[in-house]
Formats: C-alpha cells, structure tokens, sequence
C-alpha cells in the first residue's frame, strides 16, 4: 500500500510539473536553444541503465551521432526521455530488449 501511495504522489508531482510547463510556454518563461538530443539520451542513460539490469531487461539506445541540433528545453528533453525510457524499462518482461 505504502509504494501504491508512493507512485500517486509521484504521479500527481509529475501532473503539476507538466500544468506548470504548459504555464511557462504560455508565459515564454520556457529557454528554448539549439541541443543536442544524443547528449541528452546519454546523460539519461546512466540513470535508467543500473534500473534496466536490475529488472533484468536489456536496454539498447541507438541515437545516430549525425542527428542536427533541434531547438527546445534541454532539462525538459531530459524529463520527456526519461520518461519514455523509464516507462520502457517498466513496462518491457523480464529478459527483453
């Protein structure tokens, strides 16, 4: 019950913080600027690979290294793919890819 709770209090944490993203776009207040997505996935990649291993799946990112900058929120970026990797990770059966 106790993680139950603990995963709604993340879950609703994360809904304010996207409600106050929304808010920052709308306002400008949101620092858009050239980054680099492969910097971002492997800066994630430390985060989500020990997760990875000890769930027992094996995670494989391929980001191609002449991929052009894109304009956008660094940290935001980092909050979207991470995300979507850890999501990937919870979601893949044990011994996946």
């Amino acid at each position: 019950m106790l993680l139950r709770s603990s995963e709604r209090i993340t879950g609703l944490l994360d809904l304010i913080d996207n409600i106050l993203d929304i808010s920052r776009i709308d306002t400008r207040e949101l620092k858009l600027e050239p980054t680099s997505l492969l910097k971002v996935v492997e800066s994630i990649r430390g985060v989500i690979q020990p997760l990875a291993e000890e769930k027992g799946v094996q995670l494989k990112v391929e980001v191609p290294k002449e991929l052009p900058l894109i304009t956008g929120a660094p940290n935001r970026l980092q909050q979207v793919f991470t995300n979507l990797l850890g999501n990937a990770v919870k979601f893949t059966p044990e011994g996946g890819l």
